[in-house]
């Protein structure tokens, strides 16, 4: 009698269609028919079909290649059970049959032809496309789901530190803060941005609940935009990678973020800056050509010395830090505001604040509700705990619960409390700051000039010869953005310019976060 091994293959546990005991089943009838007896069996659980770098399909290439003058078949469901790749698949039974002389046989798919037939070979390789093909449209269509989600503002995936995996009112996935988890993440960004090291850093946090293991782990951390309320979008066909607002809610603000973003980057690049009031935008500008940095250095001309920021990896640009430093005052002159644009901003922040804090008594009224009632059931159920009516597990799983509802609820009480039109009407004196942005800039120092390019310009800028170009710009100054149409002194690859008929707050709501750094920023002296 014959002799053959077979070969098992599910891509997730417990898959309907192809169970492991319906594989097993369909090869072993099939063997019977033929007169085969079936003398071992090899089944990869759980295991993509994408290759063959799966543990037991290398255990079973030793097998044959040890025994392969006593096994005479390889019996597998159907070929899309034994890859999803045309070529490997072919270049496979190319070794198994002709190499080891293991005829590979099909279960459901087996033919009244001679192997030896080219038809046979047709036939086989029709099959091995078909597979492959199924496996790049399921493919296609789960990058087509994630984009699709990402694009929508939607974190896919485990939920980061910081955060819970939750759904919303139609049954989606979606984040939500973790009360418990948000003052870690705030201390992990504000001390690194202040200069510490990640030793350091994840010392204190680990303090504060954080549990990321190793260096490694701090700066993917650092540097994911989810904690900003941004959503990275990958790459998807002819659409590039974007970052797009997110559905949840931030724990830090943009600038905070990109702050972290940029420190990171230049500790992955090793440059070393040096700070100079001649070239006060090194480490702030990229080369067009390659993407670097530009450094910066002075060269010796007729009337003195000339300052230039070069890059010094493709030689491909040289911007005298004269004009650059005029082109940016240009910018700046085109983006700060006028005083009918502050009445105007100020007068909706007004307008919006009476109308929140309308809603916010009596959400004020139900949070304290809420919060003596949840209050009173953690008293109830550690008065049960002790009195041994309810186990440690049941104990532990409903104060995990109730204290972050409680936690969540003081928190949204605090916000909403501490709310007062002090903070409205210092808006007024932070928004007439912004109206000589250019003026203040030229008293700062160089470190100083550096922080407010970062404010204005969160992404890194590209140099061109004519003026900067850069993928976005803080909300603060989008309505300014009509002003450069037609110009090539600030280009923005991310931004849609449009020309509104009248100022507008910002884009997306309330500036008030935005302000709250414009005193800290524009302080001169």
């Amino acid at each position: 009698m014959k002799k053959a091994y077979q070969y098992i293959r599910i891509s997730q546990k417990d898959q309907s269609n192809w169970s492991i005991e319906g594989q097993r089943d369909l090869i072993n009838k099939y063997a019977e028919r033929h007169g085969i007896e079936v003398v071992k069996t090899f089944i990869d659980d759980g295991k993509s079909a994408r290759d063959f770098n799966r543990p037991d399909w290398k255990k079973l290439e030793s097998e044959i290649s040890k025994n392969r003058h006593t096994v005479d078949f390889l019996i597998i469901a159907k070929f899309d059970r034994l890859i999803r790749n045309t070529l490997q698949g072919l270049q496979q039974l190319e070794k198994l049959e002709n190499k080891w002389h293991v005829q590979v046989l099909s279960a459901m798919e087996s033919y009244a032809i001679d192997p030896s037939d080219p038809m046979f070979f047709k036939i086989r390789a029709d099959l091995l496309v078909n597979a492959e093909f199924e496996r790049r449209v399921i493919s296609d269509r789960s990058k087509f789901g994630t984009w699709q989600a990402k694009l929508q503002g939607r974190h896919i995936g485990h939920a980061p530190f910081g955060y819970i995996n939750d759904r919303d009112e139609r049954g989606k996935p979606i984040i939500v803060l973790d009360p418990e988890k948000i003052d870690a993440v705030k201390e992990i960004f504000t001390r690194y941005i202040a200069g510490e090291t990640l030793g350091e850093i994840r010392k204190k946090a680990n303090r504060l609940g954080y549990n990321g293991k190793g260096n490694s782990a701090l700066t993917r951390l650092l540097s994911n935009p989810v904690y900003a309320g941004l959503i990275r979008v990958p790459s998807y066909k002819k659409d590039p990678e974007k970052i797009v607002k997110g559905l949840h809610e931030p724990i830090i603000d943009e600038y905070t973020f990109y702050q972290a973003y940029e420190r990171l980057n230049r500790n992955k690049r090793h440059v070393k800056l040096v700070v100079s009031d001649d070239l006060y935008l090194r480490g702030l500008l990229l080369c067009t050509d390659c993407g670097k940095l530009l450094t910066g250095s002075k060269s010796k001309g007729k009337g003195g010395y000339y300052f230039y920021y070069r890059c010094l990896r493709c030689s491909g640009q040289n911007h005298s830090a004269i004009k650059s430093h005029n082109q940016l005052s240009e910018i700046f002159k085109l983006l700060q505001f006028d005083m009918d644009t502050v009445k105007y901003m100020h007068d909706q922040l007004y307008k919006r604040y009476k109308e929140r804090m309308s809603g916010s008594k009596d959400r004020i009224k139900v949070l304290q509700k809420d919060i003596t009632h949840l209050e009173t059931k953690i008293d109830a159920l550690e008065e049960k705990f002790i009195m041994d009516k309810v186990t440690s597990d049941t104990y532990n799983k409903w104060m995990s619960r109730l204290t972050r509802d409680l936690s969540g609820k003081k928190h949204e009480l605090a916000r909403l409390s501490n709310m007062s039109e002090q903070i409205l009407f210092s808006a007024r004196h932070k928004l007439e700051k912004l109206t000589d942005i250019n003026g203040l800039f030229e008293k700062m120092d160089t470190l100083k000039k550096q922080e407010v390019f970062r404010f204005i310009f969160p992404h890194n800028s590209l140099k061109t010869q004519k003026g900067y170009r850069t993928h976005t710009l803080n909300e603060l100054f989008m309505h300014n953005l009509h002003k450069f149409k037609g110009k090539e002194l600030l280009e923005l690859t991310g931004v849609r310019v449009e020309d509104p008929k009248t100022p507008v707050c910002t884009p997306k709501g309330s500036i008030i976060e935005h302000l709250s750094l414009v005193d800290s920023i524009f302080k001169v002296g």
